[in-house]
């Protein structure tokens, strides 16, 4: 990301020496656009000049994640690796933006998950851990969530395994947790009567969304999702009229950021052997 912005305001804190913004969303009001050297990993963008103070808001959540290796003392298979989520008002409008990049402890970058994110060790090798990383989110995210959307519940269940294995306890992450979390694909399967997951990809397809920026970018996934809500929330007489590209033979979940072809997992074994 080439550019930031930093949200003035009271309760603005910028430390020199992490690089970052931290800002009480409740307090912001001015919007300056600064150019921030790429070292910065606390991106937020606020999309509007003013945020009305007593204004209740949405968020709308994605994360990105690498694989774990079994021989390690975690005992998941994914571990955070960006974290990216949108402000959205009651009518769904974008009007804030975060994004950051997670230093993992246990997992690692592989072929695969630098391929579908476009993330690289030298983005991870200086983000920040997960903890100071939720302290940057929540600060953004402010007091007056209502509403906490993802897309599948994957997202909320790998906070929650993370804050309990890295003993992460504090009552802040508790309080994340105990959030309203709504999961947005249950939603779109139980409207449109699917019995297999859809990907996000395939539900801006089917509801005719134009998605915007890249798939598996925590960012964009959470922008892209703010847009389909927006449009099935605000159109409840709605019906998928939408058509998945040729090359798609089968509905595929949110998991696919982690599966590929056998070819390319063992792409990097051929390569060394040879």
């Amino acid at each position: 990301m080439d550019q930031y912005v930093h949200i003035q305001g009271k309760n603005t804190i910028h430390k020199e020496s992490c690089s970052y913004i931290r800002y009480s969303m409740a307090n912001a009001a001015v919007c300056k656009v600064e150019e921030i050297q790429p070292q910065h990993h606390f991106c937020t963008r606020c999309c509007k000049e003013e945020i009305r103070d007593r204004e209740a808001y949405y968020v709308v959540l994605d994360l990105e994640m690498c694989t774990v290796p079994r021989n390690t003392l975690y005992r998941y298979q994914h571990e955070i690796i960006q974290i990216g989520a949108v402000k959205v008002n009651r009518d769904f409008e974008i009007i804030s933006e975060f994004s950051t990049y997670v230093r993992p402890e246990y997992g690692s970058l592989d072929w695969r998950i630098k391929h579908l994110t476009g993330i690289t060790e030298s983005q991870l090798k200086t983000a920040p851990f997960l903890q100071e990383a939720l302290d940057a989110f929540e600060c953004w995210m402010g007091d007056r969530v209502t509403k906490l959307y993802a897309w599948s519940d994957s997202d909320y269940i790998q906070i929650e395994n993370e804050l309990t294995l890295k003993h992460m306890t504090s009552k802040q992450n508790q309080k994340l947790l105990e959030l309203n979390w709504i999961d947005f694909q249950k939603y779109f399967m139980d409207r449109f009567s699917f019995h297999r997951n859809p990907s996000l990809e395939d539900a801006m397809h089917l509801a005719e969304v134009d998605a915007k920026g890249s798939y598996h970018n925590g960012l964009d996934d959470a922008a892209n999702t703010a847009r389909l809500i927006q449009k099935l929330i605000l159109n409840p007489e709605y019906q998928l009229s939408g058509k998945l590209p040729a090359e798609k033979h089968e509905v595929k979940s949110k998991g696919t950021h982690l599966q590929v072809s056998l070819g390319e997992m063992f792409a990097d074994v051929f390569g060394a052997i040879r």
